[in-house]
Protein backbone atom coordinates (compact mmCIF):
# COMPACT_ATOMS: atom_id res chain seq x y z
CA UNK A 1 0.00 0.00 0.00
CA UNK A 2 1.53 3.00 -1.09
CA UNK A 3 2.12 5.55 2.14
CA UNK A 4 1.04 9.28 1.29
CA UNK A 5 1.92 12.34 3.86
CA UNK A 6 -0.10 14.99 3.72
CA UNK A 7 0.47 18.76 5.40
CA UNK A 8 -1.50 21.62 6.24
CA UNK A 9 -2.47 23.60 9.15
CA UNK A 10 -5.84 23.54 8.64
CA UNK A 11 -7.03 20.34 10.37
CA UNK A 12 -10.17 19.85 8.84
CA UNK A 13 -8.73 20.05 5.47
CA UNK A 14 -6.25 17.73 6.52
CA UNK A 15 -9.16 14.85 7.67
CA UNK A 16 -10.87 15.76 4.09
CA UNK A 17 -7.54 14.90 2.27
CA UNK A 18 -7.41 11.99 4.40
CA UNK A 19 -10.37 10.29 4.17
CA UNK A 20 -10.65 10.68 0.09
CA UNK A 21 -6.80 8.89 -0.36
CA UNK A 22 -7.96 6.05 2.18
CA UNK A 23 -10.88 5.46 0.31
CA UNK A 24 -8.68 5.25 -2.65
CA UNK A 25 -6.31 2.87 -1.64
CA UNK A 26 -3.57 5.00 0.30
CA UNK A 27 -1.93 5.07 3.90
CA UNK A 28 -1.95 8.53 4.93
CA UNK A 29 -0.40 9.96 8.06
CA UNK A 30 -1.55 13.77 8.60
CA UNK A 31 0.44 16.67 10.29
CA UNK A 32 -0.49 20.44 10.75
CA UNK A 33 3.05 21.42 11.44
CA UNK A 34 5.60 21.38 9.10
CA UNK A 35 8.50 21.03 11.52
CA UNK A 36 6.58 17.93 12.63
CA UNK A 37 6.46 16.68 9.29
CA UNK A 38 9.31 17.40 8.17
CA UNK A 39 10.63 14.69 11.43
CA UNK A 40 8.13 12.22 10.64
CA UNK A 41 9.95 12.64 6.72
CA UNK A 42 13.22 11.47 8.32
CA UNK A 43 11.95 8.79 9.96
CA UNK A 44 9.57 6.82 7.69
CA UNK A 45 9.18 6.51 3.78
CA UNK A 46 6.51 7.99 2.11
CA UNK A 47 5.74 7.30 -1.73
CA UNK A 48 4.52 10.96 -2.29
CA UNK A 49 4.41 14.26 -0.14
CA UNK A 50 0.93 16.58 -0.34
CA UNK A 51 1.50 20.00 1.36
CA UNK A 52 -0.13 23.51 1.46
CA UNK A 53 1.88 26.30 0.63
CA UNK A 54 0.98 28.98 3.07
CA UNK A 55 1.37 27.80 6.46
CA UNK A 56 2.59 29.70 9.36
CA UNK A 57 6.66 29.23 10.62
CA UNK A 58 7.22 26.71 7.54
CA UNK A 59 5.75 27.32 4.22
CA UNK A 60 5.19 24.62 1.54
CA UNK A 61 7.81 25.70 -0.54
CA UNK A 62 10.33 25.81 2.75
CA UNK A 63 9.42 22.69 3.45
CA UNK A 64 9.81 21.14 0.11
CA UNK A 65 13.51 22.63 0.26
CA UNK A 66 14.54 21.22 3.26
CA UNK A 67 13.33 18.06 1.86
CA UNK A 68 15.02 17.65 -0.97
CA UNK A 69 18.43 19.36 0.71
CA UNK A 70 18.05 17.04 3.33
CA UNK A 71 16.08 13.99 3.06
CA UNK A 72 15.29 13.20 -0.84
CA UNK A 73 15.08 14.18 -4.17
CA UNK A 74 13.26 11.24 -5.00
CA UNK A 75 9.75 11.63 -3.14
CA UNK A 76 7.30 13.70 -5.36
CA UNK A 77 6.01 16.73 -3.20
CA UNK A 78 2.77 17.97 -4.41
CA UNK A 79 1.59 21.71 -3.07
CA UNK A 80 -1.53 23.04 -2.77
CA UNK A 81 -2.32 26.44 -3.92
CA UNK A 82 -4.78 29.25 -5.04
CA UNK A 83 -3.12 31.72 -7.16
CA UNK A 84 0.76 32.00 -7.67
CA UNK A 85 2.71 33.69 -10.04
CA UNK A 86 4.78 32.36 -12.59
CA UNK A 87 8.30 33.64 -10.60
CA UNK A 88 6.54 31.12 -7.18
CA UNK A 89 5.75 28.41 -9.88
CA UNK A 90 9.36 28.26 -10.94
CA UNK A 91 11.04 28.32 -8.05
CA UNK A 92 8.45 25.77 -6.92
CA UNK A 93 9.92 23.70 -10.10
CA UNK A 94 13.40 24.26 -9.70
CA UNK A 95 13.13 23.30 -5.90
CA UNK A 96 11.61 19.82 -7.15
CA UNK A 97 7.69 20.19 -6.68
CA UNK A 98 6.39 17.60 -8.54
CA UNK A 99 2.64 19.15 -9.19
CA UNK A 100 0.36 22.25 -8.47
CA UNK A 101 -3.16 21.85 -7.07
CA UNK A 102 -5.38 24.45 -6.54
CA UNK A 103 -7.80 24.85 -4.17
CA UNK A 104 -10.36 24.52 -3.38
CA UNK A 105 -9.40 20.60 -3.96
CA UNK A 106 -11.25 18.96 -7.16
CA UNK A 107 -11.05 14.97 -5.34
CA UNK A 108 -10.65 13.80 -9.27
CA UNK A 109 -7.61 16.54 -9.77
CA UNK A 110 -6.10 15.21 -6.91
CA UNK A 111 -6.06 11.63 -7.24
CA UNK A 112 -5.30 11.87 -10.91
CA UNK A 113 -2.04 14.15 -10.15
CA UNK A 114 -1.46 11.53 -6.98
CA UNK A 115 -2.07 8.30 -9.33
CA UNK A 116 0.17 9.61 -11.82
CA UNK A 117 3.35 10.85 -9.49
CA UNK A 118 3.58 8.29 -7.69
CA UNK A 119 3.47 5.64 -10.41
CA UNK A 120 5.98 8.25 -12.68
CA UNK A 121 8.07 8.22 -9.57
CA UNK A 122 8.96 4.41 -9.48
CA UNK A 123 8.68 4.19 -13.01
CA UNK A 124 11.70 6.99 -13.62
CA UNK A 125 14.48 5.03 -11.18
CA UNK A 126 14.34 2.04 -13.53
CA UNK A 127 16.94 3.38 -15.70
CA UNK A 128 19.18 1.96 -18.55
CA UNK A 129 22.62 3.01 -18.30
CA UNK A 130 23.00 4.33 -22.19
CA UNK A 131 24.31 7.89 -21.74
CA UNK A 132 27.89 7.41 -22.84
CA UNK A 133 26.92 5.06 -25.46
CA UNK A 134 24.81 7.87 -27.13
CA UNK A 135 26.21 10.17 -29.89
CA UNK A 136 23.04 11.43 -30.96
CA UNK A 137 19.80 9.91 -31.49
CA UNK A 138 16.17 11.76 -32.82
CA UNK A 139 12.56 10.12 -31.89
CA UNK A 140 9.68 10.68 -33.03
CA UNK A 141 6.26 9.90 -32.10
CA UNK A 142 3.02 10.50 -33.69
CA UNK A 143 0.20 10.90 -31.32
CA UNK A 144 -3.68 10.01 -31.44
CA UNK A 145 -5.62 12.09 -29.68
CA UNK A 146 -7.08 9.58 -27.60
CA UNK A 147 -4.13 8.31 -26.47
CA UNK A 148 -4.45 11.56 -24.09
CA UNK A 149 -6.98 9.96 -21.94
CA UNK A 150 -4.77 6.70 -21.15
CA UNK A 151 -3.57 6.70 -17.78
CA UNK A 152 0.09 8.18 -17.05
CA UNK A 153 0.05 9.98 -20.43
CA UNK A 154 2.82 11.68 -21.03
CA UNK A 155 4.32 9.89 -18.00
CA UNK A 156 5.13 6.61 -20.19
CA UNK A 157 6.65 9.39 -23.04
CA UNK A 158 8.61 11.27 -20.70
CA UNK A 159 10.27 7.78 -18.87
CA UNK A 160 10.84 6.99 -22.09
CA UNK A 161 12.81 9.47 -22.57
CA UNK A 162 14.86 9.26 -19.28
CA UNK A 163 15.62 5.69 -19.59
CA UNK A 164 18.57 6.62 -22.03
CA UNK A 165 19.48 9.44 -19.47
CA UNK A 166 20.57 9.80 -15.95
CA UNK A 167 19.05 13.56 -15.53
CA UNK A 168 19.70 14.72 -12.25
CA UNK A 169 16.09 15.14 -10.53
CA UNK A 170 15.52 19.22 -10.69
CA UNK A 171 16.71 18.40 -14.89
CA UNK A 172 14.29 15.74 -15.07
CA UNK A 173 11.44 17.73 -13.35
CA UNK A 174 11.64 20.43 -15.23
CA UNK A 175 11.94 18.27 -18.71
CA UNK A 176 8.34 16.99 -17.27
CA UNK A 177 6.96 20.42 -16.97
CA UNK A 178 7.78 21.34 -20.52
CA UNK A 179 7.05 18.22 -22.12
CA UNK A 180 4.15 18.05 -20.60
CA UNK A 181 2.51 21.43 -20.84
CA UNK A 182 3.36 21.74 -24.57
CA UNK A 183 1.40 18.56 -25.20
CA UNK A 184 -1.44 19.55 -23.46
CA UNK A 185 -1.64 22.74 -24.97
CA UNK A 186 -1.14 21.03 -28.73
CA UNK A 187 -4.23 18.67 -27.44
CA UNK A 188 -6.75 21.26 -25.63
CA UNK A 189 -5.88 23.54 -28.09
CA UNK A 190 -4.70 22.88 -31.75
CA UNK A 191 -6.89 19.56 -31.68
CA UNK A 192 -9.71 19.89 -29.53
CA UNK A 193 -9.81 23.95 -29.83
CA UNK A 194 -11.02 24.18 -26.99
CA UNK A 195 -13.39 27.28 -25.15
CA UNK A 196 -13.01 28.79 -21.47
CA UNK A 197 -16.18 26.91 -20.82
CA UNK A 198 -15.02 23.83 -21.93
CA UNK A 199 -11.86 24.04 -20.00
CA UNK A 200 -13.11 24.93 -17.10
CA UNK A 201 -15.56 21.94 -16.59
CA UNK A 202 -15.42 19.40 -13.72
CA UNK A 203 -12.80 16.79 -14.43
CA UNK A 204 -15.39 13.94 -14.79
CA UNK A 205 -17.61 16.45 -16.94
CA UNK A 206 -14.54 17.71 -18.89
CA UNK A 207 -13.43 13.86 -19.56
CA UNK A 208 -17.10 13.09 -20.55
CA UNK A 209 -16.85 16.10 -22.98
CA UNK A 210 -13.64 14.89 -24.67
CA UNK A 211 -14.53 11.93 -25.73
CA UNK A 212 -17.89 13.20 -27.34
CA UNK A 213 -15.16 15.27 -28.88
CA UNK A 214 -13.11 12.72 -30.48
CA UNK A 215 -16.43 10.52 -32.12
CA UNK A 216 -15.38 13.04 -34.65
CA UNK A 217 -13.25 11.02 -37.27
CA UNK A 218 -11.74 14.40 -38.24
CA UNK A 219 -11.08 15.14 -34.81
CA UNK A 220 -10.15 11.45 -33.76
CA UNK A 221 -7.48 10.99 -36.41
CA UNK A 222 -5.91 14.70 -36.39
CA UNK A 223 -2.41 13.84 -34.98
CA UNK A 224 0.22 15.23 -32.52
CA UNK A 225 3.99 15.01 -33.56
CA UNK A 226 6.40 15.04 -30.97
CA UNK A 227 10.52 14.40 -31.47
CA UNK A 228 13.29 14.51 -29.11
CA UNK A 229 16.82 14.99 -29.81
CA UNK A 230 19.53 13.92 -27.89
CA UNK A 231 22.67 15.37 -28.21
CA UNK A 232 25.73 14.27 -26.19
CA UNK A 233 28.19 16.47 -27.34
CA UNK A 234 26.17 19.49 -25.69
CA UNK A 235 24.28 17.36 -23.22
CA UNK A 236 21.16 18.96 -24.16
CA UNK A 237 17.84 17.58 -25.13
CA UNK A 238 15.79 19.48 -27.75
CA UNK A 239 11.96 18.54 -28.14
CA UNK A 240 9.33 19.36 -30.72
CA UNK A 241 5.75 19.55 -30.63
CA UNK A 242 3.20 20.43 -33.55
CA UNK A 243 -0.35 19.86 -33.90
CA UNK A 244 -2.62 20.79 -37.04
CA UNK A 245 -4.20 23.17 -35.03
CA UNK A 246 -5.34 26.82 -36.69
CA UNK A 247 -1.63 28.18 -34.64
CA UNK A 248 -2.20 31.31 -32.88
CA UNK A 249 -0.35 34.62 -31.81
CA UNK A 250 2.61 33.12 -29.72
CA UNK A 251 4.39 36.94 -29.57
CA UNK A 252 1.56 38.50 -27.02
CA UNK A 253 1.86 35.48 -24.85
CA UNK A 254 5.65 35.69 -24.43
CA UNK A 255 6.43 39.35 -24.08
CA UNK A 256 7.53 40.67 -21.13
CA UNK A 257 3.45 42.04 -20.51
CA UNK A 258 2.07 38.96 -20.37
CA UNK A 259 -0.10 37.30 -17.44
CA UNK A 260 2.87 35.96 -14.67
CA UNK A 261 -0.28 33.92 -13.53
CA UNK A 262 0.12 30.49 -13.18
CA UNK A 263 -3.62 28.83 -14.97
CA UNK A 264 -4.71 25.61 -13.27
CA UNK A 265 -7.67 24.82 -15.49
CA UNK A 266 -6.93 21.84 -18.15
CA UNK A 267 -5.45 23.36 -19.83
CA UNK A 268 -2.22 23.48 -18.89
CA UNK A 269 -0.11 26.25 -16.79
CA UNK A 270 0.84 28.13 -20.20
CA UNK A 271 3.59 29.42 -22.34
CA UNK A 272 5.71 31.56 -19.73
CA UNK A 273 6.18 28.90 -17.56
CA UNK A 274 7.76 26.85 -20.28
CA UNK A 275 9.50 30.10 -21.80
CA UNK A 276 11.18 30.29 -17.82
CA UNK A 277 12.35 26.87 -17.04
CA UNK A 278 13.69 25.96 -20.89
CA UNK A 279 17.12 27.39 -22.37
CA UNK A 280 15.94 28.25 -25.17
CA UNK A 281 12.30 28.36 -26.68
CA UNK A 282 10.74 29.07 -30.47
CA UNK A 283 8.10 28.60 -32.22
CA UNK A 284 7.13 28.16 -35.97
CA UNK A 285 4.65 27.26 -38.54
CA UNK A 286 2.36 30.22 -37.03
CA UNK A 287 2.71 28.84 -33.07
CA UNK A 288 1.37 25.57 -34.62
CA UNK A 289 4.95 24.05 -33.59
CA UNK A 290 6.98 24.62 -30.23
CA UNK A 291 10.37 23.86 -30.27
CA UNK A 292 12.37 23.90 -26.43
CA UNK A 293 16.18 23.06 -25.76
CA UNK A 294 17.62 22.18 -22.09
CA UNK A 295 20.68 20.88 -20.58
CA UNK A 296 20.29 18.11 -19.36
CA UNK A 297 23.39 17.96 -16.85
CA UNK A 298 22.80 21.55 -15.57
Amino acid sequence: MNKILIVDDNVELLETFSEILEKSGYETDTYSSARKALHQVNQKEYDLIISDINMPLISGIELLNRIRNTVSYTIPVILMTGEITTDYAIQAIKSGASDFIPKPIDTDALLKSVEFNIRSNKQKYLKIDLKNMISDVCIEYRIKPSDFLKKNFPGNIINHINQMLDMPGNIFNTVQFCIDEMLQNAFIHGTLNLSIEERSLKQHEYIEMIKKKLEDKNTANSEIKMNYRLNTGNKSIEISVWDKGKGFNFEEHLSDDAECKIDFSPSGRGLSIIKALADSLKFEDSGRKITVTKSYEK
